[in-house]
């Protein structure tokens, strides 16, 4: 499952735009392009609590949703959530921030045609911003806690290659020297923009490891099986990995309050600097609970 954001810190700051957070799903081998994902400043992607990977378009809302929109100040666009997951978000400190699909019509939310339902919702970012701006929340958010550096720091090791198992999708990225990025495939074909066509890239890959716990609120039911929000525990601290310029860096991710960006620092406590450019979020188990179908791997 993926969600973006579509500004990071240098963008907000001077261009005075407010991030956009999404909840977009992708079906493994059903989908394996996403409309304008190149586009996208930060995406963070974690396994469902729907027991299958997915992302295309606008979909669902989720837990984790819960707390990026504070994290990053964001506007929210999805299409409707589990009882429980709507309930948490509307009694919660970030209720004017969502725009719910399934109560918006046209010219924000328009169904493809061309498309099965439900994976054919989509938004339109300019008519989202017009009519947000109109509302009181529509103040730019003060982001702040990333360090960029156009050359790598020292105290890397080589990493040519990110190897990603969820429970049901593999996510191999692989280092491309002459254009200084990681080349995303999922489930062993190219991840394409569906847009252009292009290999979906990344300057940046950072794994984070959070702690996953099964919550009582019910997601879904399928053939008699019922599937639990996954609750995922992106507050104060953990493990991380930095990949950057076909290096990896060990690190710690932190996140004092509710308010603050998931920011990196080295095991001794320095910044730890992105590359300018975008980055995807690995969000991914510890790594004591993960099984054996399950791992991160580089080489």
């Amino acid at each position: 499952r993926v969600h973006d954001v579509h500004a990071i810190e240098e963008d907000v700051r001077d261009i005075g735009i407010i991030p956009n957070a999404g909840g977009g799903q992708n079906v493994t081998t059903d989908f394996q392009s996403v409309q304008s994902i190149s586009n996208h400043a930060v995406v963070a992607e974690q396994w469902p609590a729907i027991g299958i990977e997915t992302w295309i378009a606008i979909r669902s809302a989720r837990l984790i949703d819960y707390e990026l929109i504070p994290m990053y100040g964001a506007w929210f666009t999805f299409a409707g959530a589990s009882t429980g997951v709507l309930n948490k978000l509307l009694a919660s400190d970030v209720a004017g921030q969502l725009y719910n699909g399934l109560g918006l019509d046209a010219p924000v939310y328009w169904r493809e045609p061309l498309i099965d339902a439900p994976h054919n919702l989509f938004m339109n970012p300019n008519a989202l911003w017009s009519l947000a701006a109109r509302q009181p929340n529509s103040s730019p958010p003060l982001l702040h806690g990333l360090v960029f550096t156009a050359d790598a720091p020292a105290g890397g090791s080589p990493a040519q290659q990110i190897d990603i198992r969820y429970p049901a999708t593999r996510v191999i990225w692989s280092y491309d020297a002459a254009r200084s990025v990681y080349v995303r495939s999922q489930d062993g074909l190219p991840h394409l923009d569906a847009n252009t066509q292009q290999p979906v890239t990344a300057a940046n890959v950072i794994v984070i490891y959070a702690d996953h716990w099964d919550t009582d609120i019910v997601e879904s039911e399928w053939q008699g099986t019922v599937f639990y929000s996954t609750e995922i525990q992106l507050w104060f601290e953990g493990e991380a990995v930095l990949f950057r310029d076909g290096q990896r860096y060990p690190a710690q991710w932190i996140r004092p309050t509710r308010y603050d960006l998931i920011a990196l620092r080295t095991p001794d406590g320095q910044f730890l600097p992105l590359k300018p450019g975008n980055t995807w979020y690995q969000i991914v188990r510890l790594p004591e609970q993960m099984d054996g179908q399950q791992w991160v791997r580089w080489q």
